[in-house]
C-alpha cells in the first residue's frame, strides 16, 4: 500500500508541470499558457493526430464534447461543423492565426472538406463567445489550426497511401533549420474517383440500393494544397515569420429537382462542379522588451470558386499587439 502511495504522489507534480507549462495561441490573439485561459477549451495535440491520422477535421472532432457535424457525402462534399449547437458561421476558425471562414459561402463558415490536416500539429478550440477578443463572429467560439515546424537540419519527407474508390493521397515536404530560423515547404494531394453524393429517398422505388447499382454517377474530388513557412530569428529579441497556404480543389456534386425539392443525380454542369482557389498569406514581426512582447502583423485571405457563375472574396487584415508581463502581480 506504501508503496503504491508513493508511485501516486509523485504522478502528481509531473501532470501538473506538463499543464503548466502548456502554451496555445488563441485564448487572448497572443502566445498564453493553457492555465490563464478562463474558457473552456479543447486541446488536440500532435500524438493525438498522429494516432487517427485523420484525413479531414470532422474526423478529429467527432467525438469531442460539444461538437456536431452534418457531412453531404464523401471527399469534398459540403461539411458543417456545429459547437454547442450553434450556426457553423458562429465558429470563426484559423490556420496559424489566418482567418479561412469563406464569406462567399451560403453558411460564411471555413471550407472544412478542403482543408488536409498532414501538417498539423495541434489543434485550439476555445468554446463559447468569444467576441471581446475576436468580434461577433466568434460567438460560437474559435478554433485555430497550427502547422508543424521543421526539425533540426535539412529534411525531405515523403508519404503515401491509396485506398477504395481509386482514392491516392502524398506529400512531399523540404525542410532546412538551424540557430538563426527555418524554411519548410510542402506539397500534399488527394484525388478520389469517389462516389455518388446523392442516393434515392425512401419514397423512391429505388431506395436501399447502391449508388453503382442503379447506375448513378460517381462524383470525383481532388485536393492540391502547397504550403510555405518560414522563420528568421533576426535578433535574440527579433523575430520575422511568414506563412503561406495555397488550396486547389475541383469537387463534383449532386443536384435537387426544383420542383419537387428532391436529390437527384445530376450530370456535370457549372452548377454541379466547383473549382475552389483560397491562398492565405501572412507576415510577422515581433520583438522582445523587458517586460513586454510587440507583435506587428499582416493577413490575407483570398477566396475564388467557380459554382453558380462564380464568387470571389478577400480578408486583409493589420494587427498590432503588445503582451505585457507583471511580474510583481497588481496586488
Amino acid at each position: 500500500m506504501k508503496k503504491f502511495l508513493t508511485i501516486f504522489l509523485f504522478s502528481i507534480p509531473t501532470f501538473a508541470y506538463e499543464m503548466k507549462n502548456i502554451t496555445i495561441q488563441t485564448g487572448y490573439g497572443v502566445e498564453s499558457f493553457l492555465k490563464d485561459i478562463t474558457s473552456p477549451i479543447e486541446l488536440i495535440t500532435e500524438t493525438e493526430i498522429n494516432e487517427k491520422n485523420p484525413f479531414d477535421l470532422r474526423e478529429i472532432i467527432q467525438n469531442k464534447a460539444g461538437f456536431s457535424y452534418v457531412s453531404n457525402g464523401g471527399f469534398g462534399q459540403t461539411v458543417s461543423i456545429y459547437l454547442w449547437g450553434m450556426s457553423p458561421k458562429r465558429i470563426l476558425t484559423f490556420i496559424d492565426g489566418i482567418r479561412i471562414n469563406d464569406f462567399t459561402t451560403p453558411s460564411i463558415s471555413a471550407t472544412y472538406e478542403h482543408l488536409l490536416l498532414d501538417d498539423v500539429y495541434q489543434i485550439e478550440v476555445i468554446k463559447g463567445a468569444q467576441s471581446g477578443i475576436w468580434g461577433a463572429d466568434a460567438s460560437a467560439g474559435v478554433i485555430n489550426i497550427l502547422t508543424k515546424e521543421p526539425e533540426e537540419g535539412f529534411k525531405i519527407r515523403m508519404k503515401g497511401l491509396v485506398g477504395d474508390y481509386n482514392t491516392k493521397k502524398g506529400s512531399l515536404t523540404f525542410s532546412f533549420k538551424n540557430e538563426r530560423g527555418y524554411i519548410l515547404l510542402g506539397l500534399y494531394a488527394l484525388k478520389t474517383s469517389g462516389f455518388s453524393a446523392v442516393e434515392p429517398t425512401k419514397d423512391n422505388d429505388m431506395y436501399g440500393k447502391r449508388w453503382d447499382e442503379i447506375g448513378f454517377e460517381r462524383d470525383p474530388y481532388k485536393n492540391t494544397t502547397i504550403t510555405a513557412k518560414t522563420k528568421w530569428i533576426i535578433t535574440e529579441n527579433d523575430t520575422l515569420q511568414a506563412v503561406f497556404r495555397s488550396i486547389d480543389a475541383v469537387v463534383h456534386y449532386d443536384s435537387v429537382d426544383f420542383n419537387t425539392g428532391k436529390p437527384i443525380d445530376a450530370p456535370d454542369s457549372p452548377f454541379t462542379v466547383n473549382h475552389v482557389d483560397q491562398k492565405f498569406y501572412k507576415i510577422e514581426y515581433s520583438k522582445k522588451y523587458l517586460f513586454n512582447k510587440l507583435y506587428l502583423y499582416t493577413t490575407n485571405s483570398k477566396f475564388k470558386r467557380s459554382q453558380y457563375g462564380g464568387y470571389e472574396g478577400e480578408y486583409r487584415e493589420y494587427t498590432f499587439k503588445d503582451k505585457i508581463k507583471h511580474p510583481y502581480g497588481f496586488f
